[in-house]
Formats: C-alpha cells, sequence, structure tokens
C-alpha cells in the first residue's frame, strides 16, 4: 500500500512538472502580450497629449535635436512645430502599432518554437515528421553530427534547424506541422486571421507599409486593401491583433 501511494505521488509531481513546461511559457507569452499591448496604449496617449500641448503653444520656433551621424557622433538638427506635430500624429495613427505588431508576432512564433521543441526534445522521432511532403532535417551537414559534443547537444541542433527550416516558410506550412507534431486542430479562422497578420507584418517590414501581390496572395479574403495602398494599422486593428494571437 505504502508503495503504491509513493508511485502515485511521483506520477502526479512528474504530470506536474509536465503541465508546467507548457503552462510557462504560454503564461509568459500572454503576459508580454499584455505588456506590448499597456505600452503601446501609454505611448500612444503620450503622443496625442504632446502634440495637443505643442499646438497650443504660442511659440512656434524651431527646435533643436540631437541625433546620432553616420560616423556614430552626434548632430543637430532643427524641426519647426509643425513638423514635429505631423511627425507626432503620424506615430499614433501607425507607427506605433505597427512596431506592435511586428513584436506581437514575434512573441507568437516564439511561443509556437518553445512549446515544439519541448515535444521534439521529448518525442526526437517527431522531427521525421514530413510537412507537404518535404522531411525538413533529411540533410543533415556531417559538421553538426561531428561537432556536437553529446546526444543531448546533437539533438537541439537538429530541433534548432528543423524550426528554422519551418518558420521561414509561410505560416500555412508551418501550421501544419505544428498540428501534426503537437496532434492539435486549429480552428481555420484562427489560422486565416493570423495569415493575415503575418502579411501584415510582412509589408510593414519589407515594403513601407504598403499593400503588395504578396500581400493579397497570402491574405486573400481577408485582404484590407488594394494593390499599393497603405495597410490601416491602427488602434483597432492592433486590438484585434492581440486578441487573436491570445486566442492562438
Amino acid at each position: 500500500m505504502a508503495a503504491d501511494s509513493k508511485k502515485k505521488k511521483k506520477k502526479k509531481r512528474k504530470k506536474y512538472r509536465n503541465y508546467q513546461c507548457f503552462r510557462e511559457p504560454r503564461n509568459r507569452a500572454l503576459r508580454t502580450l499584455n505588456n506590448t499591448y499597456v505600452l503601446t496604449s501609454f505611448i500612444d496617449k503620450s503622443l496625442r497629449d504632446l502634440q495637443r500641448t505643442l499646438l497650443k503653444s504660442e511659440k512656434k520656433t524651431e527646435q533643436e535635436y540631437v541625433v546620432p551621424s553616420s560616423n556614430g557622433e552626434k548632430t543637430v538638427l532643427s524641426r519647426d512645430s509643425e513638423e514635429i506635430s505631423s511627425v507626432l500624429e503620424n506615430a499614433y495613427n501607425s507607427g506605433i502599432h505597427e512596431q506592435g505588431i511586428i513584436v506581437a508576432v514575434a512573441l507568437a512564433e516564439d511561443y509556437l518554437q518553445t512549446t515544439l521543441k519541448t515535444v521534439l526534445r521529448w518525442f526526437p522521432h517527431k522531427l521525421k515528421q514530413n510537412v507537404a511532403g518535404e522531411n525538413v532535417v533529411k540533410s543533415v551537414n556531417l559538421d553538426i553530427i561531428l561537432d556536437a559534443k553529446s546526444k543531448d547537444q546533437l539533438l537541439s541542433r537538429l530541433i534548432n534547424k528543423q524550426m528554422q527550416g519551418i518558420f521561414y516558410g509561410a505560416p500555412s506550412r508551418y501550421f501544419e506541422y505544428i498540428e501534426a507534431v503537437l496532434n492539435v486542430k486549429l480552428p481555420a479562422d484562427l489560422k486565416r486571421q493570423f495569415v493575415e497578420i503575418k502579411a501584415t507584418r510582412d509589408v510593414i517590414v519589407h515594403n513601407s507599409g504598403r499593400v503588395n501581390e504578396t500581400y493579397l496572395e497570402k491574405a486573400a479574403e481577408l485582404a484590407r486593401g488594394k494593390n499599393n495602398e497603405k495597410l490601416a494599422v491602427n488602434s483597432e486593428y492592433f486590438s484585434s491583433t492581440i486578441s487573436h494571437l491570445k486566442r492562438l
């Protein structure tokens, strides 16, 4: 009886540790997404307040600002009140939310990778899992094997190689992989929403926030603009993005 009780307690502790392996990254991701939203909201309000103060000011003279030069030294530039007001308006209308989208997508993808890495460490045979007919780690550089100091280090390197191969691809491709490895089924609408969010992030980073053919192809029926139009990335879109990523 005592032995059985001890076994049950040990099994319960192990189950709790396993549970925590997934709970902690999830909680960390949710907390950081919330912090990103709160910080962005604070910046939004501060910029609006600063613009109002600037417009009410009777001083319309140019202000000097110290910025770094190309050689690493400091240089001084001048901007008048209208220019600064325009900069502030652009920032709270889209700029800060665009930066928030970039951070939020990175946080979501980091969480997905962390979860996958945990499962792949526990079940290395899942590295054989094919995605769209392709085995990502089928071909391994010999140096990865020869330079590894232990089996654990080799496994970590193979998992990292797998993650690079998967997450450099399209979200639809790595969702297929996630569902196969984790044995889950994600809601189709959530996957479509994330694909649009990721496509928005890509045009922010690579195309000055303007719609291109790649965005239209990826976003499909969820596309929010026409070719060469500036994508609206305002507080409402940012709020819905955080909601979708937390749901994911």
